[in-house]
């Protein structure tokens, strides 16, 4: 509901944010195996939860035989449900903040500040990297279909958590 989402804070960058705005990252998968927090997805979560609270926030995972930015400590899971109405508020409160234009019309102007790559969330995914292409928000791995609409499948479907990641440089902050 819109008065929820008004409702909800936003990140307020604790520094002054330089005048020239980054172009939008690009797609780097992972290519090695170094589940190591980076300083900008530390920050990423640090942020999360100065805004909203506490929450169980991970980063880096250990490696397996598929491919995840958690491997090379570059994604962010925040834990945070789209069946909880305060934790699905502050989610889409905060996506709202990180895709939003600039003041200056600039498209994604956190996410571009940050080096986020794509953002995964509710049966959709956002790809930043590939915005000609797949403009706005898809469908995610077949999430809607009503054969994958029960709890059994909200990790994979990221209804239970958000996921976002970060291109190296943002992953460097």
């Amino acid at each position: 509901a819109p008065s929820a989402l008004a409702a909800q804070p936003v990140p307020t960058p604790d520094v002054t944010l330089p005048a020239t705005i980054d172009s939008p990252s690009s797609y780097e998968p992972q290519t090695i195996c170094d589940p190591t927090a980076r300083p900008g997805s530390t920050a990423l979560k640090n942020l999360l939860v100065q805004t909203y609270g506490p929450a169980t926030v991970y980063i880096p995972r250990a490696c397996t035989s598929s491919t995840s930015e958690h491997f090379d400590g570059r994604a962010v899971d925040w834990m945070h449900s789209v069946r909880v109405s305060a934790e699905k508020a502050e989610v889409d409160a905060f996506l709202s903040w990180l895709l939003a234009d600039g003041r200056d019309g600039t498209p994604k102007e956190m996410a571009r500040r940050l080096g986020v790559m794509y953002v995964i969330w509710n049966n959709r995914m956002i790809r930043t990297y590939d915005e000609r292409n797949r403009p706005g928000w898809t469908e995610y791995s077949g999430c809607t279909a009503s054969s994958k609409s029960s709890r059994s499948y909200d990790t994979s479907c990221h209804r239970d958590h958000v996921h976002i990641s970060l291109s190296w440089d943002g992953a460097a902050k």
